[in-house]
């Protein structure tokens, strides 16, 4: 955590919004919600009340004097994954791991243990009846999430803000180059495109099409997006600002409802 968003942290328990940090800290609003997102993602949070309670729990430590020591230390199951090299290495394969399955397959993000001297972040496949690995194709990326579709497999990165399309039978990974605006939380197939929600700003919502290799115009949904799904023909995103799930018409490209659902 960096001593702005320890800042950011503590108007964030003061209960200001994101325009109201902005203006506070001479900032745009923009970069005020980079900084929430931030410190979201340092601090494994979803909801800015999380946040709040956080920063509040430092009981009055001013910025210079918040301990240097790691509250996970403090619990035992958590020193006990980090002292010991093989339970550390499989805590950290189980985080990593997000899967997708079709047609008998699954599909899993790989990223390194610490101790490896090369990292290769990449894909293993498995075959769904046998449990074994198929095989594992280098990405060259740290994906975050990834879906099936479309005769591929589809990759989203957050640090590197990217989209890739990875080919399971020739191993070939194409990267549709750096994302404008927002890094992505989340991939969603359906309605012959790729869906891509993005971690904040109001234009959150991104639309890949696979035949002309293209994104449309970015869709206003809302800032602070977690996470998509496609079903019942509708793009569905959850807005961890909000506390709200949205739908989106995917001919139209618009909102069609908003569902608030509560803490």
């Amino acid at each position: 955590m960096t001593r702005r968003e320890h800042e950011v942290a503590t108007l964030v328990a003061e209960g200001l919004t994101n325009r109201q940090i902005a203006t506070k800290l001479f900032v745009s609003e923009r970069t005020a919600e980079y900084h929430v997102e931030q410190i979201r993602n340092k601090l494994g949070f979803h909801t800015r009340s999380q946040i709040a309670t956080w920063a509040t729990q430092l009981n009055g430590h001013s910025l210079p004097t918040i301990p240097v020591e790691p509250v996970t230390l403090r619990q035992p199951i958590y020193r006990r994954i980090l002292l010991e090299p093989r339970a550390r290495a499989l805590a950290l394969t189980l985080m990593a791991a997000l899967i997708v399955a079709g047609g008998g397959l699954a599909h899993v993000l790989s990223r390194p243990a610490a101790s490896v001297a090369v990292p290769v972040d990449g894909l293993v496949q498995l075959d769904a009846s046998t449990r074994r690995v198929i095989q594992t194709i280098p990405t060259g990326t740290r994906g975050n999430q990834i879906a099936i579709g479309e005769g591929y497999v589809w990759q989203v990165s957050y640090t590197r803000r990217t989209l890739k399309r990875i080919d399971s039978r020739t191993q070939q990974v194409i990267s549709y180059g750096t994302l404008d605006g927002a890094p992505p939380v989340g991939v969603a197939i359906g309605d012959h495109a790729i869906w891509v929600a993005t971690a904040y700003g109001s234009k959150s919502l991104l639309r890949f099409d696979p035949r002309t290799l293209q994104f449309t115009p970015a869709i206003e949904v809302a800032s602070g997006l977690q996470s998509i799904a496609f079903g019942a023909n509708s793009v569905w995103v959850t807005d961890k600002n909000d506390d709200a799930a949205y739908r989106i018409d995917p001919l139209t490209a618009r909102v069609v409802a908003r569902i608030p659902v509560g803490d």
